[in-house]
């Protein structure tokens, strides 16, 4: 029984060379000349522990080790062979290394390492410039691929993803033949496809257990369509790109899913984009070229708060020269007004700041909502009587250089100089923003662009501002100009507008901010509706007392408010084990600590649609306990 050939074999003229199954260990020692060799079949032969040098096979096409289980070593002269065009390794389980590829191999189609114990790819492996399948089925110990990985690839094998184990991700980098993903591949948490311009459609996804991405990056393939069940099956999705691709529409139900960000940049063929989810915190669509609509979620945005939903949002729409701005301009007034209304309402004392809301989109013009209005990037404005706005929504013209709108965000610096009605000059405020952007690298289509932002703040600081003048600059004044300048003042009156806040009790002609202790027209209107209020007989007996009491309004107010069983409470905030006061922070959640000790509870609260009620055992019990000079009934 031969360990190796014999030593007088003469391979010279041999064509083919079939040993299945055979007891071999080795075959030859040094080199051989193997110049007429086609095929070298060594199929089961499991006593084969490496393979010689064949720097003198170079005509050698097909080479079969399927089931040297003992097979430990390749000789690095394979790949030098340029005529190769079928490899099977398949069932070389001790094979943990592969040689590097040192020359391009246009000729192998077929690489097959299908149960190996490799631990990765050489990165030489870019020299396979002709692979068309390559089989990697439960390579259990392989931890991760090359950038570099085949681009001659048309098909990945469907058990791909179950033993990938490189850190929960599936990186597919310029495989440029590739046209068909297994629908496995979506159980990582990172699946990224890039540079691959023959992929045409994105697989289905199977049932909602086995996905488990997160973060799904497809760019600069020929997709030019989403499945439809892509949102309503990848239930943990939180962020996807599709920049470069040819997807003409995205599917309705993305409302429906839990998506953060989301990349459509240089889609040329989208036309339109769906109401997007609650979640969402940055949107880039720049260089849409075809775009022309975008759905708001306005209805969506005026439903009681939820821990989903993301007021602050960052949009960028450059270069969408066909983009009608109206609803991104209404989505905008609508944010602008929720963030700064639940900063009044429901402000801690940590004074956390709020989300800001940014957007941008070609053109010329500040649009006219932002009432104040000047060339440059100064603006000096007097505030009006009874102002009692609740912060600021910001609007530039922008000018910039092409290589400034390669940046992912354009730092600008403001300050605000107040003059109060005392007659002090003070900088009260610096403003600090950056303007994301995230666009691309090529030269902008439009000259200049609307960028919108929101400043929110504590109004407290402004209640004796009488002026104001705000200075703004870019950090590269030389190469992003600020040209034109607006400035709204976020009112009340912009929350009850969009249904933020309800006017049912309230009389335009009243301040519903400050004024809290004379009668106004909005506490009559309030008092009135308390004498008439139908409520139980202990109720409407203490409803009489408190009528007919020397309160102060603010106070009498508070009461009809509890017999309402309409003041705040942590539960209708799904906030679920929290027992503090929702709207200070401090102290615990009572009626009697909203009543006597709040300092955020107020009108402005009472007229809310976020006015959630209390249980009838908390009012009764404070109903009937001797208060303020109530004794019990």
């Amino acid at each position: 029984m031969y360990a190796t050939l014999p030593p007088n074999f003469k391979p010279q003229n041999l064509v083919e060379l079939n040993l299945r199954g055979s007891k071999l260990e080795k075959l030859w020692d040094g080199v051989q000349n193997f110049g007429s060799l086609k095929v070298l079949d060594l199929k089961g032969s499991e006593n084969l522990i490496e393979i010689p040098n064949l720097s003198q096979a170079l005509n050698v096409e097909k080479i079969y080790l399927t089931g040297c289980t003992s097979l430990e070593h390749l000789s690095s002269s394979i790949g030098k062979l340029k005529s190769l065009q079928l490899l099977h390794l398949y069932k070389c389980s001790k094979l943990e290394y592969l040689p590097e590829i040192s020359e391009p191999m246009p000729k192998l189609r077929v690489l097959d390492l299908s149960d190996l114990g490799i631990i990765d790819l050489p990165k030489s492996i870019y020299n396979l410039i002709g692979i068309e399948s390559l089989f990697l089925n439960r390579c259990q110990n392989l931890y991760s691929l090359p950038t570099t990985i085949c681009s001659g690839i048309r098909k990945l094998p469907t058990s791909l993803s179950e033993y990938l184990t490189m850190d929960d991700e599936v990186l597919i980098v310029r495989c440029k033949n590739l046209e068909l993903i297994p629908p496995n591949i979506y159980n990582k948490i990172h699946l990224r496809i890039i540079g691959c311009p023959k992929l045409k459609s994105l697989p289905r996804p199977l049932s909602r257990g086995t996905n488990l991405v997160q973060s799904l990056r497809l760019t600069g393939t020929i997709v030019s369509q989403i499945p439809n069940n892509l949102f309503s099956c990848l239930t943990f999705l939180l962020n996807l790109e599709l920049s470069r691709t040819n997807i003409r529409r995205i599917p309705e139900n993305i409302k429906f899913s839990k998506l953060r960000g989301l990349d459509i940049s240089s889609c040329r063929f989208l036309q339109s984009l769906p109401e997007l989810p609650l979640t969402i915190e940055k949107v880039n669509a720049s260089g849409c070229t075809s775009l022309k609509m975008v759905s708001n979620i306005l209805t969506a945005l005026t439903q009681p708060p939820t821990d989903r939903v993301n007021l602050g949002v960052a949009f960028s729409f450059r270069d969408c020269l066909k983009l009608e701005p109206q609803n991104l301009m209404s989505e905008f007034q609508m944010r602008a007004s929720l963030i700064a209304t639940e900063f009044a309402l429901r402000k801690t004392p940590d004074k956390s700041y709020p989300p800001t809301t940014e957007m941008c989109y070609p053109g010329d013009n500040i649009p006219e909502w932002f009432s104040y209005q000047k060339k440059g990037s100064s603006i000096n404005i007097r505030l009006p009587c009874n102002s009692n706005f609740m912060g600021f929504a910001f609007c530039f013209i922008l000018s910039c250089k092409d290589d400034v709108w390669a940046l992912e965000q354009l730092p600008l610096n403001g300050e605000i100089y107040i003059k109060t009605i005392y007659g002090d000059n003070m900088c009260q405020i610096y403003v600090k923003r950056r303007l994301r952007f995230r666009l691309k690298l090529l030269p902008s289509n439009a000259k200049n662009h609307v960028s919108m932002t929101t400043f929110i703040c504590d109004v407290e600081n402004f209640y004796s501002a009488e002026e104001m003048t705000f200075n703004f600059q870019t950090h590269w004044a030389s190469r992003a100009k600020i040209k034109r300048c607006g400035i709204r003042l976020l009112h009340v009156q912009d929350a009850m507008e969009f249904g933020i806040i309800s006017s049912q009790y309230v009389c335009r002609k009243s301040n519903v901010v400050n004024d809290e202790g004379g009668p106004s027209l909005f506490w009559e209107s309030i008092l009135e509706q308390l004498r008439h209020f139908q409520v139980s007989s202990s109720r409407k007996k203490l409803c009489e007392k408190i009528w007919s009491s020397n309160l102060n309004h603010r106070y009498k107010i508070r009461w009809w408010q509890l017999l309402r069983d309409d003041l705040p409470v942590q539960a209708a905030l799904n906030h679920v084990g929290d027992t503090s006061c929702p709207l200070c922070g401090s102290g615990l959640q009572s009626a009697i600590h909203l009543f006597l000790f709040c300092k955020r509870f107020g009108p402005l609260w009472s007229m809310s649609r976020w006015g959630h009620r209390t249980d009838f055992l908390l009012c009764d019990s404070m109903a009937s306990c001797p208060f303020c000079g109530f004794f019990p009934l």
